[in-house]
């Protein structure tokens, strides 16, 4: 028998049986070799409670055009990775198919979580059509009557309630069902490539590391359910000698309810996926784009700077506008010329970015260089640069002008978009780097001298984004990049591996609007990902809104009044207070749907500290009773309602079992608790 262990961790073969194990406790996988020597996945447990009946091929089977085959491993091993995971790595053929097969599973340790890859490498002697690989495959049998669990994306919405960022809940059976990309190709745009599978004692969740187009089918088999999440739209003609990379997938096991889930998918997202982040993060932004869109200046922007450094603000970040060759009334116009306007900016953008830091804030900028203006320079000396489908360029128009989209499946491509924003950042001197993306690529580019083939455009442009951010990275190790497309339009774990939040939604003007895309998209990105702003209300119910992630104002402020002014610092000052325990474990104490009362938990389980963020919109109730978590039922704690000054002891157990009182007689308003143990 062979075994490595590393804390809860664990991956074994055991030949006499036959059997390989991959264990990150609660979750436990196991994988049975047949005596013709096929692996299939025999068991798939959470806490020691099966979901799976044993039936079919590996959990990375891979569906090739109609068929689908299972790994016949002639090679497997056990090993340590660089990040103190543990991995199993199997490789054979696939069934009777001339592909090759290497499927590795890491198990990691404190984290509940399994990561499976998968490469295929052909060794026949003619092409092999790939056809929609799925990454997870499970048939499904849960211990007891469960629920799947999906997430809306963060399209732009004015209804309310919110779609953005609500969950769904199917219930499993027969029925079938398919989640994917919203019809612009870009992965979010109608659902996250998230899942969570919920019965009353805890369950799974399951993760797409990918941001282009992909799909989460949940379908009939024998009387039974069946879950598959991989690739879609996807065609590939796989060369001799040539290989082809499945997309990463997730699987992760986790006991209670969806606040468990979550909580513990960002600690493992936090520590082996994510950038590394400041320990004062995410910081407090200012950015002018609605207050100014792109009407920008030099003496504009400073005026607006210093009041953003005077109420707290930590980075000051310049939208679009500031480019040459771009204009207030055009979306289009100057898009790829990634230069700076010295008519806007006579002494420069670097100039610039060094005031701000005397002001004590960091300097940010946007830009979007998946596009450029289809009368441009860039389009015009490089139009073999374009994104074409069935021998159109893909295009958006915006106000009567046409935008072009670059493919990112063309190496030249990739190598002037990535040393273009290093140019910018290095030559301007940029902490912070706004990545919009605001033209969605379809099913892909389908020109075939493009360095990708005519059904595999999507999945090249996606390899593509990511070298391209690969390499900014790496040359630019200290800089922070903001993710956004057209706000929730790319929100998945892939694009998530390379940038250090998330502007969750366009739609940061009503306060419940903003509460439901933190609370909803916090179930799967890590809490300092929500990035939501403030606009023209300072009220403190629109303020504390925006406290469940990342904070930030879009606003004139230097017209506000001195008030008004007062009212903002106030409220920066208190989510500074609050901000180390919003990174950590939160709690929804009021209903996941949002009927009237919303009221967070933030706890921090190492120090005991909590704060509670409470909510009340349009309801007829005046006063709750909520019982808390996450406290010692021995300690004493001291609530205090910062709006009243007011501060009362309670017992632990008091505050568990028979909960706490809010109380909040005006319709649209709101409350912070602090609440400190007293350890006796």
């Amino acid at each position: 028998m062979e075994e490595l262990r590393a804390q809860d961790a664990r991956v074994q073969w055991d030949p006499f049986a036959g059997e390989y194990t991959i264990e990150s406790s609660p979750l436990e996988i196991r994988l049975r070799q047949t005596g013709e020597g096929l692996v299939t996945l025999a068991s798939l447990r959470q806490s020691g409670r099966e979901w799976i009946r044993p039936a079919g091929p590996a959990p990375a089977a891979l569906a090739l055009g109609s068929m689908s085959a299972a790994l016949r491993p002639t090679t497997s091993q056990l090993f340590r990775g660089d990040n103190g995971e543990l991995g199993l790595r199997l490789q054979g053929r696939l069934g009777d198919t001339p592909l090759i097969g290497t499927v590795t599973w890491r198990a990691y340790p404190s984290g509940g979580v399994v990561r499976v890859d998968a490469v295929l490498r052909n060794e026949g002697s003619v092409p092999w059509r790939v056809v929609d690989p799925p990454s997870l495959w499970l048939p499904l049998a849960p211990p007891a009557p469960a629920r799947l669990v999906t997430l809306r994306g963060g399209a732009f919405h004015e209804d309310l309630p919110p779609r953005g960022y609500a969950l769904e809940i199917t219930d499993l059976g027969t029925r079938a069902r398919r989640w994917e990309v919203g019809p612009d190709g870009r992965s979010s745009a109608a659902f996250l490539p998230w899942f969570a599978l919920l019965d009353s004692a805890g369950g799974l969740t399951g993760a797409l590391l990918w941001s282009g187009r992909w799909h989460l089918q949940l379908g009939p088999a024998d009387g039974h359910s069946t879950l598959t999440m991989g690739l879609s739209d996807l065609e590939h003609e796989l060369a001799p000698g040539r290989e082809f990379s499945i997309p990463a997938a997730l699987i992760g096991a986790f006991v209670g309810d969806l606040d468990a889930a979550g909580a513990r998918l960002h600690e493992w997202e936090e520590r082996y996926l994510c950038p590394p982040v400041p320990a004062d993060w995410p910081w407090v932004q200012y950015n002018h784009w609605y207050a100014y869109l792109g009407d920008i200046d030099a003496e504009r922007l400073w005026r607006e700077a210093r009041v953003a450094a005077e109420v707290g603000c930590e980075v000051f970040v310049i939208d679009g506008g500031w480019f040459a060759g771009g204009r207030p009334d055009s979306y289009v116009a100057g898009w790829g010329n990634w230069v700076e306007d010295r008519a806007k900016f006579p002494d420069g953008l670097r100039a610039f970015g060094e005031r701000l830091r005397e002001l004590g804030l960091r300097f940010g900028l946007w830009v979007e260089p998946e596009r450029v203006d289809s009368r441009g320079a860039v389009a015009g000396s490089h139009p073999n640069w374009l994104a074409v489908r069935d021998g159109q360029v893909i295009t958006r128009t915006w106000g009567g002008e046409l935008d072009a989209h670059l493919c990112l499946g063309v190496p030249e491509v990739q190598e002037w978009m990535a040393q273009t924003i290093i140019r910018v950042v290095q030559e301007y001197g940029v902490d912070w780097l706004k990545w919009d993306y605001n033209v969605g690529y379809g099913v892909g580019c389908d020109r075939p001298d493009h360095g990708h083939q005519r059904g595999d455009g999507a999945y090249a442009y996606t390899l593509g984004l990511y070298r391209v951010l690969e390499a900014i990275r790496a040359a630019c190790p200290g800089l922070v990049i903001e993710n956004c497309a057209s706000g929730g339009n790319r929100v998945d774990l892939g694009i998530l591996q390379y940038t250090h939040t998330q502007w969750l939604s366009d739609y940061t003007h009503r306060a419940a609007s903003c509460r439901q895309h933190a609370q909803g998209a916090w179930y799967a990105l890590p809490p300092f990902f929500l990035n939501t702003w403030v606009l023209d209300q300072v009220n403190p119910l629109e303020l504390r809104s925006r406290m469940g992630g990342a904070f930030g104002v879009s606003a004139r402020l230097s017209e506000w009044s001195a008030e008004q002014r007062q009212a903002l610092a106030r409220a920066i000052a208190e989510y500074k207070q609050i901000r180390p325990l919003v990174r950590q474990r939160r709690y929804v104490l009021g209903s996941l749907w949002h009927a009237g009362w919303d009221i967070w938990q933030f706890a921090d389980p190492t120090s005991g500290e909590s704060a509670i963020l409470a909510f009340r919109d349009g309801s007829a109730v005046t006063d709750v009773r909520v019982p808390l978590r996450g406290l010692v039922a021995d300690f004493h704690y001291r609530v205090v309602a910062v709006d009243h000054g007011s501060a009362d002891l309670y017992p632990g157990a008091q505050l568990l079992e028979e909960g706490l009182r809010i109380s909040l007689p005006v319709p649209h308003t709101s409350a912070l608790i602090r609440l400190e143990p007293l350890r006796s």
